[in-house]
């Protein structure tokens, strides 16, 4: 991977309770790339907090979303959209 993935600069999305996530392993390959600009960004919730954004919503109505699950996807779309402005 290190000398086939040539993209200097990505942002890894770790959630803190998601016990399959492989980020460290990933971001230690990435560094260890000459000039590499890889960032990891840590965020509450688990393997399932990016799933389903607003699916529930349109196919059960508002009252099958889950608050603290809908703040944190507007939160990483947030955190999302200033890292991609940082370009």
């Amino acid at each position: 991977m290190q000398r086939s993935y040539l993209q200097p600069r990505n942002l890894l999305v770790r959630f803190k309770a998601d016990q399959i996530d492989q980020s460290a392993r990933l971001l230690d390959v990435l560094r260890a790339r000459a000039g590499d600009a890889t960032e990891l960004l840590e965020l509450p919730g688990d393997h399932l907090s990016p799933a389903s954004g607003g699916i529930r919503r349109q196919l059960l109505g508002r009252w099958a979303d889950d608050p603290a699950r809908s703040q944190r996807i507007e939160q990483l779309a947030g955190r999302l959209n200033a890292w991609m402005a940082q370009a």
